[in-house]
């Protein structure tokens, strides 16, 4: 979101205004609010919701806990339209309030699909509740458009992500293994590994076949992120960590990298590994290997730089073997990014701009019959 940020910050027709909640509070995810405010930002709103479980239960309680305080920043906020980006479950507290209280919603990343993940419905959900619609591909603006939206309020613009991973400044390996405190002019892999929440009970089994099959490759150092708040996500971060103790000196666990270091540490990988979203917008502007492991980003669409595997230990080391031959170095060379796009945060902000200069700004829309024209 920070292109986005940056440039409403910059126009003196708007007046920016931050509210951040979710792992950005939370210490054992890096407490990252620290990076917005280290990004030259001030926040207006912290709405802390009490991020300590991954069980489903606990996350529900968490949603309404959100709601709550949410609810009070927003009637102080008292904003003109609200800009949200994803599918979590914690945007989906934000924008249902926002939805009971009239405020415009501005979405990015509508029109995916997840259907292995939770995320697929609250992603739908929040479209049905947005009036603006910033899809990364053709695709998913057709998507958007088959839910009932109306085509003039919805556009392809590429992803924020691309963006990002363009213009992020360029740090060198010895700058980051300075950050890191291992030295990355070793061969390593970048490993996220997330639940795949339409899979209650999976996690355990899933991140030990891929901690298993690293064991085969010891000539590399492996840096692992965290796995998010979902269900079972603290299941992963534990069997993580007793790997990373197991191999000391080779191996570290960080809370968070922060965008400009998981960029560059991403730009520089021998292997993009995992189940992130980000290995599958993102690492294919790098041009660099990468392995999707598992059902967690199945229905994406994906770049031929993507090798997809079962989450068993024999798949995901012949994927490694796959990506070290030839044939797959050719494949990588004349690969595209799918979500690459054209001045992405210039494109939202001056749609959002043109929506609040019209007259008479109203949440009401009326279904578009996408099947009638």
């Amino acid at each position: 979101m920070a292109p986005i940020m940056h440039k409403i910050k910059g126009n003196e027709k708007f007046t920016l205004q931050i509210l951040a909640t979710g792992t950005h509070l939370v210490e054992s995810f890096g407490y990252t609010y620290r990076e917005i405010e280290s990004d030259g930002f001030t926040i207006d709103e912290k709405v802390e919701i009490q991020m300590n479980t991954d069980t489903k239960v606990g996350i529900c309680k968490t949603m309404g806990i959100a709601m709550i305080g949410i609810s009070d920043a927003l009637n102080r906020l008292l904003p003109d339209i609200i800009v949200v980006l994803g599918d979590r479950y914690e945007m989906l507290s934000v924008v249902s309030v926002a939805t009971i209280m009239n405020i415009p919603i501005a979405h990015i990343s509508g029109g995916d699909s997840t259907p292995n993940a939770v995320d697929d419905a609250i992603r739908h959900a929040i479209t049905k509740m947005s009036i603006l619609h910033f899809a990364f591909t053709e695709q998913y603006r057709n998507r958007i458009i088959q839910m009932g939206e109306n085509p003039k309020r919805v556009f392809n613009v590429g992803a924020l992500g691309v963006e990002n991973a363009k213009n992020i400044k360029c740090l060198s390996k010895t700058e980051i293994s300075s950050c890191l405190g291992i030295n990355i002019n070793n061969k390593y892999i970048l490993i996220t590994y997330h639940p795949t929440t339409r899979s209650y009970g999976t996690a355990k089994s899933e991140i030990d076949n891929l901690l298993s099959a690293l064991e085969c490759y010891e000539e590399y150092y492996y840096i692992f992120t965290k796995a998010n708040s979902d269900p079972e996500g603290g299941i992963i971060n534990k069997s993580i960590q007793e790997f990373v103790c197991r191999h000391s000196g080779k191996a570290i666990l960080v809370d968070s990298l922060g965008t400009e270091l998981y960029m560059n540490v991403m730009r520089y990988a021998d292997i993009v590994m995992g189940n992130s979203s980000s290995i599958i917008v993102e690492a294919p502007s790098f041009k660099i290997p990468i392995i999707n492991i598992g059902e967690r980003q199945k229905g994406r669409l994906k770049s031929s730089a993507i090798v997809n595997c079962k989450a068993e230990k024999t798949d995901i080391c012949n994927a490694i073997e796959y990506i070290l031959t030839d044939e797959y170095k050719r494949i990588l060379d004349m690969s595209v990014n799918p979500f690459e796009g054209f001045e992405t945060s210039d494109f939202i902000v001056r749609e959002i701009r043109n929506f609040l200069e019209r007259k008479n700004i109203s949440c009401r829309k009326e279904f578009f019959d996408y099947a009638r024209q």
